[in-house]
């Protein structure tokens, strides 16, 4: 109110000094008006700035969360290698076995050869030798030996026993092959050649290179999906909806971001435009003092004015420094 009526006194010396009382009120309605954009303005970049720091916040704990969900995943694939994986391997199975190709045919063996011999050899000495014998004991008494040698031919007997030497060649197979797919922390994909698992460890590292959670892949070998802590876990994969979740949040923190750096923008050029507008209002409250000791007044009036010029010099640089 001081300013008010230093300026309204000032303002009654002349004409002069009433234009510079119009434009210093022009100047004053300019600084109030920023005044209030910058506290708008500030009032916006302290919101952003504090939901920005709530979400990196966030962000973080995910990013903690994360790396502690790796580290469990990880302990569970070694206690997999220690109870599962290690003893199997004691006994005698290869990760990666190169020598369990069986004989295809098995007939083509030595073994299988000596086998067929023998039994021709069996059929030819129950019809040359032990037939003829059995058959004189038959007349001369009550006892018929002649069921020992009742078996079909040495062929037909040879690839009956080649089927089932096939069948049990095929079913162990199946079962070493079942084994050995436990070897490596990928046994969801069934049993895997050097090259194939290689194949899997780069396709998992490159999971992991997009965001997956590391460890996930290896983890579906010891669940195989059976379990409430599996399902939370394979949320983590690459597209699930963990992940899902976390590219919203960095979608987020960068539009806020840069929010806040337009809002910081946006409040220096305020405060610049309010430094050229208390400026302006010094030079015009400049004007009007200056315009009011030209007028031609009494000593006493005189006295009156330069003692309002003086409050209003006082009262202007106060401003300016607020």
């Amino acid at each position: 109110q001081a300013l008010e009526d230093a300026i309204e006194k000032l303002a009654t010396a002349g004409g002069e000094a009433r234009d510079a009382k119009a434009a210093l009120a022009e100047a004053k309605a300019k600084e109030k008006n920023l005044k209030m954009e910058i506290a708008s303005a500030g009032s916006e970049l302290e919101s952003l700035s504090a939901e920005l720091k709530d979400v990196e916040r966030a962000s973080n704990l995910v990013s903690k969360l994360k790396t502690t969900v790796e580290a469990v995943m990880e302990l569970m694939d070694g206690f997999a290698e220690a109870a599962l994986r290690e003893p199997v391997r004691r006994v005698g199975f290869d990760n990666f076995p190169d020598d369990m190709a069986f004989p295809d045919p098995v007939e083509a063996t030595q073994a299988a050869g000596d086998a067929k011999t023998s039994i021709s050899a069996v059929r030819d000495y129950c019809d040359g030798t032990a037939l003829p014998a059995f058959a004189a004991l038959k007349e001369s008494s009550s006892i018929d030996l002649g069921p020992l040698c009742e078996f079909e031919e040495p062929e037909a007997v040879f690839e009956d026993l080649s089927v089932q030497v096939k069948m049990r060649q095929n079913l162990v197979k199946e079962d070493m092959e079942k084994v050995s797919s436990w070897l490596t922390p990928y046994k969801f994909r069934q049993m895997l050649s050097k090259q194939a698992f290689d194949a899997a460890a780069e396709e998992d590292a490159d999971l992991v290179s997009k965001g997956q959670a590391a460890g996930l892949e290896k983890v579906k070998s010891v669940y195989m999906g059976k379990s409430s802590f599996y399902k939370y876990l394979i949320k983590w994969r690459l597209n699930g909806p963990f992940l899902k979740l976390i590219d919203q949040l960095e979608v987020l923190s960068d539009e806020l971001a840069q929010a806040v750096e337009t809002a910081k923008k946006n409040l220096a050029a305020l405060q610049a435009n309010l430094l050229a507008a208390q400026k302006e209002l010094q030079d015009n409250i400049d004007k009007l003092a200056e315009a009011a000791l030209k007028v031609d007044n009494s000593a006493a009036e005189k006295a009156e004015l330069e003692e309002c010029v003086e409050s209003l010099k006082r009262q202007s640089t106060s401003m300016a420094t607020n």
